[in-house]
């Protein structure tokens, strides 16, 4: 019982393996199993129909040395997080 649980789990972490790439100013977390990276558009509009991508984070720039932390998830849509100074 304890090996099929072991493999159930196994195989629950390996679908949702996630990884990141940057495009752009966009930093992509995608399912690492389900797509091809190499394959993503620079589009921000067509990053968020790739039915993989499970958030894109990005900064916007607000004033000089001021951003404001912008994430889009599928579940929430844009939403704005906090504010960074550089």
């Amino acid at each position: 019982m304890a090996i099929i649980g072991l493999l159930l789990f196994a195989g629950v972490w390996y679908y949702f393996m996630e990884d990141e790439k940057t495009i752009g100013i966009y930093k992509v977390y995608y399912y690492a199993t389900r797509c091809n990276p190499d394959e993503f558009s620079s589009s921000f509009s067509e990053l968020t129909l790739t039915p993989c991508v499970n958030k894109i984070i990005w900064l916007e720039e607000i004033s000089p040395k001021l951003y404001k932390r912008m994430s889009w998830t599928p579940e929430y849509g844009t939403k704005e997080g906090t504010l960074v100074r550089k």
